[in-house]
């Protein structure tokens, strides 16, 4: 059986996001780094201002506050979600985690890839590796940096 959820409108996915940023003691800014996005960008989702906000934006943002993805995704996101999980290795995941652990080390940016396929790559591992949450939270605050 499969699970589906609801769309959640703009502003009721801001309210969402915005009640468990507070229940978690986060300020916005610690929040943008924790999800390696602005300060700015998170201050439109809580308002309701930032329409269409993007599938994985939604789901790094879901990861970082704890908040199950089925809340946050329609049900056709659901099966593009899985769809681009199964498109992305372990191997090549880590490979580009290893990559952008190197530019951290070295004060550089990466010579290619995106941040979205940096966000996409970190869940990848994180979804294989739960024990290495806190090393990919970490690398995860640094995307702003890395990609600006």
């Amino acid at each position: 059986m499969e699970v589906t959820t609801v769309t959640l409108a703009p502003k009721r996915f801001g309210v969402l996001i915005r009640q468990k940023r507070l229940a978690l003691g986060l300020t916005q800014e610690q929040l943008a780094n924790r999800a390696g996005i602005t300060k700015n960008y998170v201050t439109m989702v809580e308002s309701g201002a930032r329409k269409n906000v993007d599938l994985l934006v939604r789901l790094v943002l879901a990861d970082t506050l704890g908040i199950p993805p089925l809340e946050v995704l329609a049900p056709e996101e659901q099966s593009k979600l899985r769809i681009l999980e199964r498109a992305i290795t372990l191997e090549a995941s880590e490979v580009y985690v290893w990559g952008l652990q190197r530019c951290i080390q070295a004060g550089e940016r990466p010579a290619t890839g995106s941040k979205y396929g940096a966000q996409l790559a970190l869940r990848r591992v994180v979804a294989s590796h739960p024990e290495r949450k806190k090393e990919i939270q970490e690398i995860r605050s640094r995307l702003n940096d890395l990609y600006p």
